[in-house]
């Protein structure tokens, strides 16, 4: 016995040397059980279909559901490797114990963990709570099997609820990957796991049958049903009996029960209702049938029944369809709108008439009818499995790297849209990784400036949005160390990304509770252009102050900066000196197609926008004294969009604008959501920002891909531009450049405008390598 397991241990080491990943299954039964149907089934098929590119050690019960004696001829505690290669340790009732499952984790040290039910305590949740306490690195995937459907919680709800409560609390639902096997299990995992869970929706591989369809004779007024699974509340099977009860005297039914009697008492309730049928109901309880008699006893029948509460999938359905049953099931299932293609039925479960009115066409049929119904089912069966592709979905999820999560702070996010750029980079940067990383939003719940919270959107909670992110938009008093703390905790990401500088609810408190708690992810801190000169000309003593403190406390070497340019980076370094840690990094800008449209353009007319923030970072004042210093003959339309976030600034703009004369017409048109900047710059020949400053220019780059030229100061990334016949970047020294340049947008004929705005289309198109971007952000937060 002791060379056995000395050989053992040495075959698994070759495993481990030969290079095929390992993956270790969890599951109450396996073959040769049968009496717990689907699951069984489903674990079976994957490891069929996988088990040559993978190595499969399963881990089982060494009997069947509701047995009292192991399986016959079967060794028990120790690994059997099968003829198809598959290894397989069926476990007796009193092995599975934390030392033990510790010794056959060391022994396989599997790459991944598979456990095929939600709710099993020597199954799932003692081999997951020892994975979790010695710190497992690979990737636990769980199945819970259709368990977290409605129809499935019925029975002992308040137990599950508190169940699923603590699995939530203790962070478990975190660090594992929920496989849901449609779209509906994957809104019950998010409904009870509050949109943190990571899920990937994998259908069942099914057991096709591999016979051709088999003619089945078939008389009107008679019908030979068949009921196939374990006889349990959940299966529902009493709601069919008690619907016979209403058959018409003149239709004879057979009624076939095949299925382990998995819950004694509501066996017994079924008997009893069986038994007090119509002499032309006959109903006979025929007990379990193992999976390779399934499609033999299928073909003896006409009409496949489950009038369940609930499936994630439904083997039973499936091979009942692939032997040419039409079905007659609830809506509780993923298999729907039947009817119409003459499959089946799948009824509400509150319509008890459309049942019987199912039960009566179907005893109704003749012979033609029911190949027509017969044929449609064994089709469609074989249809759907053609058109699956589950084994590559399977692939994916035991190859592919465990999603990384990232906690992103930032004071403001979309519905938002006056705070400009630094929103735009937030959503730009979920947008090109969402599908490689879990995103974590922590925002304000209203835009700059607003009293009032966005219109229909909770607060103080996680909101998973269409786009799979998760936003949590808190109110003005809901940031405080310990709910930051709390929050941390139960995301446990793998980075954090703070997107400001001087923030105190966004950036500093949060970022003080990450280091005194001793968080040991990596911190990314953006500075979004607030340490440029210009930006720092504002409230410059108070900033500087506070950025002496940062480089004094040290927190400038626990974190990587986020420069969008190498200005940038020389800003970073001049305060924080070369013990910083950078990456520069571009912005991503809004990558949606787009195309080059011609704008009417007359010689000595000109449309100029301003779209940014009225602050004096932006420096419209500037632009409009320029606009005073202009001659009568100039015609200049000038509209500015934006919210007045420096109310003084607004009014001394205003004043200024209203010194005009009538040949120069300026308006102030308010804020624009960001969905409305593109169509908006298009109406328009000339975009300007005279800014201060800026990291990037969300905004500029909006206008080139308009075919805007644009008019700007030279304190942007965007430079040499007049050169390029895409507009000009200017010293703010050099006002007379500014009229030099309006003097010559305004003679621009047709030609010469073309020219330029098909200049500045291309520019912001070339502009920039999405593919090699893309790549540089998953460097960031690699």
């Amino acid at each position: 016995m002791a060379g056995e397991k000395r050989n053992r241990i040495k075959e698994l080491s070759d495993m481990q040397r030969a290079g095929r990943q390992k993956i270790l299954m969890f599951t109450d039964w396996y073959e040769p059980g049968f009496k717990a149907g689907g699951p069984i089934q489903a674990c079976k098929n994957v490891v069929a279909g996988l088990k040559g590119t993978y190595d499969f050690f399963v881990l089982c019960s060494d009997r069947d559901l509701g047995d009292q004696v192991p399986y016959k001829g079967i060794p028990v505690n120790q690994w059997i490797k099968t003829e198809t290669g598959v290894n397989i340790w069926y476990a007796s009732p009193d092995f599975m114990g934390k030392r033990r499952l510790l010794k056959l984790l060391e022994e396989v040290k599997p790459d991944f963990v598979y456990f095929n039910s939600m709710y099993s305590f020597k199954y799932t949740l003692l081999p997951l709570w020892i994975l979790l306490n010695n710190r497992y690195h690979g990737k636990m995937i769980l199945a819970p099997r259709g368990m977290l459907h409605k129809g499935a919680l019925k029975i002992k709800y308040i137990k599950k609820v508190v169940f699923l409560k603590m699995f939530l609390l203790i962070g478990w639902s975190r660090k594992i990957i929920f496989q849901a096997t449609d779209e509906q299990e994957r809104k019950d995992i998010e409904f009870f796991f509050t949109g943190r869970a990571n899920v990937a929706v994998v259908e069942d591989i099914p057991t096709f049958n591999d016979q051709p369809l088999q003619e089945r004779s078939k008389e009107k007024g008679s019908l030979k049903c068949i009921f196939l699974s374990r006889i349990h509340p959940k299966k529902n099977l009493h709601y069919f009996l008690d619907l016979l009860k209403e058959v018409d005297h003149d239709i004879e039914i057979g009624f076939d029960i095949y299925g382990s009697e998995d819950h004694h008492d509501y066996a017994e309730q079924c008997k009893k209702i069986a038994a007090s049928l119509p002499p032309n109901i006959k109903v006979r309880f025929m007990g379990g049938v193992p999976f390779n008699r399934v499609f033999e006893m299928l073909r003896q029948y006409h009409v496949f029944v489950l009038p369940t509460l609930g499936e994630n999938y439904g083997h039973a359905i499936f091979e009942a369809l692939s032997t040419g049953l039409p079905v007659m099931i609830s809506d509780q299932t993923p298999w729907r709108n039947l009817e119409p293609l003459k499959v089946g039925w799948d009824i509400p479960l509150q319509m008890k008439e459309k049942f019987m009115d199912a039960i009566t066409r179907a005893a109704g049929w003749d012979q033609r009818e029911y190949m027509e119904w017969s044929e449609g089912a064994y089709t469609y069966a074989k249809e759907y499995l053609q058109e699956l592709h589950a084994l590559e979905k399977y692939r994916q999820l035991f190859s592919s790297p465990e999603t990384k999560s990232i906690l992103l702070f930032t004071d403001w996010y979309e519905p938002g849209y006056k705070a400009g750029g630094p929103i735009q980079s937030c959503r730009n940067i979920v947008n090109i990784l969402k599908g490689e990383y879990e995103f974590y939003i922590i925002c304000s719940d209203r835009d700059l400036g607003d009293q009032a919270p966005y219109q229909g959107i909770p607060v103080n909670k996680w909101i998973r949005n269409e786009a799979g992110v998760n936003i949590w938009y808190a109110s003005p008093d809901f940031i405080t160390r310990n709910r930051v703390k709390q929050l941390v905790e139960n995301i446990n990401p793998d980075f954090v990304y703070f997107n400001s500088m001087y923030s105190r609810l966004y950036t500093l408190l949060p970022l003080w509770v990450l280091l005194w708690n001793h968080y040991s992810g990596k911190i990314i801190l953006a500075p979004r252009g607030m340490l440029h000169k210009g930006a720092l000309k504002r409230k410059y003593f108070k900033k500087y102050i506070f950025l002496r403190l940062f480089r004094f406390i040290a927190w400038h070497r626990k974190v990587i900066f986020h420069a969008t340019n190498k200005q940038e980076q020389k800003d970073i370094l001049f305060f924080f000196s070369t013990k910083a840690k950078i990456t520069v990094l571009d912005n991503i800008p809004n990558t949606s197609l787009r195309q080059w449209r011609s704008k009417i353009k007359r010689p000595d007319e000109l449309s100029c926008v301003f779209i940014s923030r009225i602050h004096p970072k932006k420096n419209l004042y500037y632009f409009l004294k320029i606009l005073t210093e202009l001659g009568s003959d100039v015609k200049l339309v000038f509209d500015v969009y934006g919210m007045e976030e420096d109310k003084n600034y607004a009014k001394d703009c205003r004043q200024l604008s209203s010194l005009l004369g009538t040949n120069i017409r300026v308006d102030f048109k308010g804020p624009i959501p960001y969905d409305q900047v593109f169509a908006t710059m298009r109406a328009y020949h000339l975009f300007v920002l005279p800014t201060l400053g800026e990291n990037y220019g969300h905004v500029i780059y909006e206008a080139l891909s308009a075919g805007d030229p644009v008019l700007i100061s030279d304190q942007t990334p965007w430079r040499y531009l007049e050169n390029k016949k895409a507009g000009w970047d200017l010293p703010l020294s050099e006002k007379d450049q500014f009229k030099e340049a309006l003097g010559k947008a305004l003679a621009w004929k047709q030609e010469e405008y073309d020219e330029w705005s098909r200049n500045a289309f291309e520019l912001a198109r070339d502009s920039f390598d999405i593919p090699r971007l893309h790549d540089r952000y998953r460097k960031l937060f690699g």
